[in-house]
């Protein structure tokens, strides 16, 4: 199909490098789609193709509208961010239409006394200041919703907490935790998931 999308971003607190950042942003997504659609996620691992939420396929859909908010706030080694996004799925031929939505925030300390790095509306990779890596804490909650009328995704809540150790500017040693809990048609599916992650960069 075919499809627009736009963002934007301002940051009306920037005080430099390392320095107190506050990020604000809006995105919209316009699409028009040719076959079949579906809405689905994984429970924050990549590692596995499991999605414990899922609409399986919807027909009829003639239009679809994305809109998003997005705000973070950096103070030397520490930050937070949080995004906000719904979907509106139109149908055709008399199916009903369905609104869906997501969010999560999250909140990274580096106990090594880095700052993030910010550049053009994204934040970059962590700039080493000594030659032992650098590590940092992070938890993060999320949530999606794909129940609407009929359609019946369910819905999922994540909780993950992670210990990151960054050897140097190209490798990345990850510990995550995720505590899960899923609805769908009436039945719960909750994993604990352990995950260790190494990450190569070039």
């Amino acid at each position: 199909g075919r499809g627009v999308a736009a963002r934007a971003t301002f940051t009306p607190i920037d005080s430099g490098a390392g320095g107190t950042l506050l990020h604000l942003g809006i995105a919209a997504v316009v699409e028009r789609p040719r076959g079949e659609v579906k809405f689905n996620a994984r429970p924050e691992s990549r590692v596995s193709d499991v999605k414990l939420v899922n609409t399986g396929t919807l027909r009829n859909v003639e239009r679809i509208e994305r809109g998003g908010l997005e705000a973070a706030w950096r103070s030397g080694p520490v930050s937070l961010q949080a995004e906000w996004m719904r979907t509106a799925v139109e149908r055709g031929h008399g199916t009903p239409d369905a609104r869906l939505e997501g969010w999560y925030v999250m909140g990274s300390w580096l106990l090594t006394g880095e700052s993030r790095q910010y550049r053009n509306g994204r934040f970059r990779g962590v700039p080493l200041q000594r030659s032992g890596g650098a590590w940092e804490l992070a938890a993060r909650y999320s949530r999606i919703d794909l129940d609407d009328g009929k359609v019946r995704g369910g819905e999922e809540g994540n909780l993950s907490l992670g210990l990151n150790f960054y050897a140097n500017k190209r490798l990345r040693i990850m510990l995550d935790y995720i505590d899960v809990h899923s609805d769908r048609r009436g039945g719960s599916d909750n994993p604990n998931i352990l995950l260790l992650r190494t990450q190569l960069a070039f």
